[in-house]
């Protein structure tokens, strides 16, 4: 990650949004005052006479002024985003820097400038903290303008265990409310931003985080960094922070960043976005499916491989609010029937189980009973809950072979569960890990290959009901099975030496790479996403040389 100077960040973004921020539509051209010809495709609010003179007039300021969103109130939902026109997917809706990043409130020992782990064998010559012995990080903006000055007057430092280095440390906790302190100082117009986002804090107060924080982190920047700032202060970025800040990872580190506009957004459990965080820091918003002129913009804060169970209660614990976007009001869950069980009551006049589609009756409500749809049986939420529980413990056990695996999934999940079900979406994930494991017999490893694509489909036409679009993980299991497709196009070139076959087989991967391409774009090139994007490009490449050679 480069270096970060939260003393230069303009959240320009926000104030398009703000109130005292207008835009009016003009028929006259602001370059020449002629009648105009055609409007910005932006913000549809300037008009030019000529190309010429909307290029001079964005290169003069627009770039700054023009916006395809705009925030509006909504009866129940407060404050929202919507579009002022039609975004296509994967469209950048807008991007924004962060107010300020940092460790996350509970890490192991991290480089206080580029954020990877370290184990004390190299320290900040200013004020003895941990560093990864890259000068550059020393001289990190976020650090040396008054940080390193504050942490080296308190004479206190991370005391590293050589046999556990990576072990978590308490003592990090207060750096990222303190970085927050600091934006008051260098940047007020973004301390006023902060102070105006949401944090939560009398609900949090009940909290046992609550009274740690007042702890390890208030009392620690009151009393011993001697910060002059409040109670109040501190809390409410510890608060903001942990109710609006996004995580920003590589395969090295993960950090906390805090970005207004994208913590603007209300949740959905099946978003229009999707967000992604480069190596300089810019979170990119973009649409992962079509926005109408006038619709939400919308992200998801959970987990959208989950039930409805556990997304809700996670958003309740975590985020404070009770989700009821078109999916959690749905027991189908859009259709896809991913919380959906199967019926386990015998039908008398038959002698066999019905295997009816059992879900909630009321998926709002977390008491609610399920009721079977085919023959009426109930279920109350506790035996739900009991029966779920009791087989996400089971699919993490180990199995000797594949066939356990595939037994397991046949006459244990498959008896219970739709075949729809997050579970059974959760285990077909360890068995494609399974089925990838070293195979030396050519024909044992093409048949697991076969399933393995198999597997992938079947993840991704349930992925295609609840998170439509150009979801990530969409790109992460497109180009999971372009890598199976391309093994089994070489084996049975190698058997067969039809070429016409191979090279259409070849069109059909690259199309699906190029897919990937497009999704993954934006991502931090350090991160998983981000390597799986650069895979992409070159299997592309490599795959067209093919081709052409052919």
């Amino acid at each position: 990650m480069k270096s970060f100077d939260p003393e230069t960040i303009s959240i320009v973004d926000w104030k398009k949004i703000n109130p005292s921020y207008k835009v009016h539509k003009s028929l006259n051209c602001p370059e020449c005052g002629k009648c105009v010809s055609q409007f910005c495709s932006g913000c549809h609010s300037v008009g030019y006479c000529s190309k010429e003179h909307q290029k001079n007039h964005w290169l003069q300021g627009h770039k700054n002024e023009c916006c395809a969103y705009k925030l509006v109130k909504k009866e129940g939902h407060g404050r929202i985003l919507i579009v002022t026109r039609d975004i296509e997917p994967g469209e950048v809706i807008f991007e924004e820097s962060p107010i300020t990043v940092g460790p996350k409130q509970f890490c192991q020992p991290v480089c206080l400038g580029c954020y990877k782990n370290v184990n004390g064998t190299s320290i900040c010559s200013g004020c003895n903290w941990p560093m990864c012995g890259n000068i550059e990080c020393e001289k990190a903006p976020i650090h040396s303008k008054k940080e390193c000055a504050l942490l080296a007057d308190c004479h206190l430092k991370p005391i590293i265990d050589l046999n556990k280095p990576e072990k978590d440390l308490p003592i990090y906790q207060f750096l990222t409310a303190l970085r927050c302190l600091l934006v008051k100082e260098f940047r007020p117009d973004n301390w006023s931003i902060l102070e105006s986002m949401e944090s939560h804090t009398e609900l949090r107060k009940n909290e046992e985080s609550y009274r740690v924080n007042q702890v390890n982190i208030v009392k620690f920047i009151l009393e011993r960094i001697k910060y002059d700032t409040t109670v109040e202060d501190i809390n409410k970025c510890i608060d903001v922070m942990d109710v609006n800040a996004f995580e920003i990872r590589s395969h090295e580190f993960s950090i906390a960043g805090l970005y207004p506009m994208t913590a603007m957004m209300n949740s959905n459990c099946s978003p229009n976005t999707q967000n992604s965080i480069d190596e300089n820091y810019i979170c990119r918003v973009m649409a992962i499916t079509r926005i109408p002129k006038g619709s939400e913009i919308n992200s998801t804060y959970t987990r959208t491989l989950s039930g409805t169970l556990y997304r809700r209660n996670q958003l309740k614990e975590s985020k404070y609010f009770d989700c009821k976007c078109e999916r959690c009001c749905d027991p189908t869950e859009l259709n896809s029937h991913f919380s959906t069980l199967l019926c386990q009551a015998i039908l008398p006049s038959i002698s066999k189980t019905c295997k009816g589609f059992v879900y909630s009756e009321n998926s709002l409500n977390t008491n609610a009973s399920w009721i079977c749809r085919a023959c009426g049986a109930v279920m109350s939420h506790e035996e739900v809950t009991e029966l779920t529980q009791k087989l996400e413990v089971e699919i993490e056990k180990e199995f000797l072979t594949i066939d356990d695996y595939e037994n397991f999934l046949k006459n244990r999940l498959l008896k219970f569960l739709h075949p729809n079900h997050y579970i059974i979406v959760d285990f077909k994930f360890i068995l494609m890990k399974a089925l990838s494991r070293a195979e030396y017999d050519p024909e044992i490893r093409i048949q697991r290959e076969i399933r393995k694509k198999r597997i992938i489909e079947d993840i991704l036409d349930v992925h295609s009901l609840i998170t439509p679009g150009y979801f990530r993980i969409r790109a992460m299991l497109v180009s999971e099975r372009c890598m199976v497709m391309m093994s089994i196009a070489f084996h049975n070139l190698s058997n067969s030496n039809k070429n016409e076959i191979f090279l259409e087989e070849c069109e059909r991967i690259i199309d699906g790479l190029e897919e990937c391409v497009s999704i993954l774009r934006f991502e931090n090139t350090n991160s998983v996403e981000g390597q799986r994007y650069k895979a992409c490009v070159n299997y592309i490449e490599k795959l067209k040389n093919i081709i052409e050679m052919r």
